[in-house]
This record gives C-alpha cells, sequence and structure tokens, in this order.
C-alpha cells in the first residue's frame, strides 16, 4: 500500500525517518524520473556510483534523466536548471567542489521543498540529504595497507582551492 502511495506522489519514504505526506502533489501521476547532476560524470568511480543510482532508483520503478558537466559552475546551473524544468519528481546532484561557488539553482530546488539527495558535497547554510564518503577512514585504510605492503614513502595529491565537504558541521 505505502509503495502505491509513494508512486500517486500521495507520500515520501525517507529512508531512517520514516514514511510521510507529500506537502506538494503533483496532479496525476508522477513523472517516476529522477534528475541526476554530476561535475565530474567521468573517470573509476562515476560507472558504479551511476550503476548503484540507476537500481537503486529501478527498485522504485524509477529512472534517471542524468546530466554532467566539466567542473564548471556555469555548467551546473545550466544542468540543473534544465532538469528542473522537465518537472521530474527529485533529484540526485553532486554539487561543485569549489567552496566560491553560487548554487543557486539547488538553492531554489531546496526551498521549494523538491526531494534532492546531495552527494559528496553539502550547500552551505542548507540542510538536504546528503551521501558522503568517510575520507579521513578511507584514507587511513589506503595508508596502512600500502604500509602492509612495505612502502613507506607515501605521498598524497589534492586539487588545490577545492574543499572537500565531509558532511560535519
Amino acid at each position: 500500500v505505502l509503495h502505491g502511495l509513494t508512486v500517486e506522489g500521495l507520500v515520501q519514504r525517507r529512508r531512517g525517518s520514516g514514511t510521510f505526506r507529500t506537502r506538494h502533489h503533483h496532479a496525476g501521476r508522477q513523472t517516476m524520473l529522477a534528475g541526476v547532476w554530476f561535475n565530474w560524470p567521468t573517470g573509476p568511480y562515476w560507472g558504479p556510483i551511476a550503476r548503484g543510482i540507476r537500481d537503486e532508483l529501478a527498485r522504485w520503478e524509477y529512472h534517471c534523466v542524468i546530466e554532467g558537466g566539466r567542473l564548471e559552475t556555469s555548467k551546473e546551473h545550466q544542468g540543473i536548471e534544465a532538469l528542473a524544468r522537465k518537472g521530474l519528481d527529485g533529484f540526485i546532484v553532486a554539487p561543485s567542489l569549489n567552496p566560491d561557488a553560487d548554487h543557486g539553482p539547488l538553492i531554489k530546488l531546496i526551498e521549494n521543498e523538491t526531494p534532492l539527495v546531495l552527494v559528496d558535497q553539502s550547500v552551505p547554510g542548507y540542510e538536504t540529504d546528503l551521501v558522503v564518503t568517510h575520507r579521513e577512514l578511507g584514507a587511513e585504510e589506503a595508508v596502512n595497507h600500502l604500509v602492509e605492503l612495505g612502502h613507506r614513502r607515501i605521498g598524497y595529491f589534492g586539487i588545490e582551492g577545492v574543499a572537500q565537504d565531509d558532511g560535519r558541521e
């Protein structure tokens, strides 16, 4: 019953929180589409992440519309605005990691209470659902593994001027 009500847009299920009546019900049936925006839709991590998103959405009888950029804030604005114009039911977004980025389209989604999950980076000053990796633990495990293999000279490369958000404030 809850699944049917979710599909009809009358309730929204929030993992770990419960099931809630929606505030804004679309006239008629929902699109059953979620917009996915990543500023970095390439590299070794994108494929598994995209597959995981697609598979989880399919479990809920949803499909995804994917847009991607090139680490440029202007591309983020264009992509998210293009997805928002499609009237999708919700969004999964990995916003720009640039600490000076203006997240106008994301803020608009948040203020309109559009279902939104952010990946790897929060929008400062706004509370949303957020999925992040535990970078500190991951780095520790990687270094420990290299030490166990006998490596002693271990370096780290990062991107200058790009902050990483661990979801804690």
